[in-house]
């Protein structure tokens, strides 16, 4: 897990940003699909305030959408994947990250 963290901060600049997309893709694994902060960050026992701001990221990048508030302005935030190829390679690297370390990878593939 430590490993994880350590990539996803050298990769995107915060150690949770990879289990927060892994926790995304379990949640909403079909277009039709959504999840709120709150909810992420119970599946990933990470506090709101640590998944906020990858979510956010997200959204701003367009990979998520924003869906209307219900409720009010004072609702819960809803969001939905957009699925796309840039949606799917920054889950696939996300995955990887927790499946693979540096002395697993073959020394073929690695670049310099």
């Amino acid at each position: 897990m430590e490993a994880q963290r350590s990539r996803s901060a050298a990769l995107f600049n915060n150690r949770y940003f990879a289990r927060v997309v892994e926790a995304i893709n379990e949640l909403a694994p079909s277009d039709e699909a959504f999840f709120t902060t709150r909810g992420v960050a119970a599946h990933t026992g990470l506090s709101d305030s640590t998944v906020r701001p990858v979510i956010l990221r997200l959204a701003d990048a367009e990979l998520l959408s924003r869906l209307p508030r219900l409720g009010g302005p004072r609702g819960p935030q809803h969001f939905r994947i957009e699925a796309s190829p840039s949606w799917e390679a920054v889950v696939s690297l996300a995955l990887s990250l927790s499946s693979t370390s540096v002395a697993d990878t073959p020394d073929q593939t690695r670049t310099r």
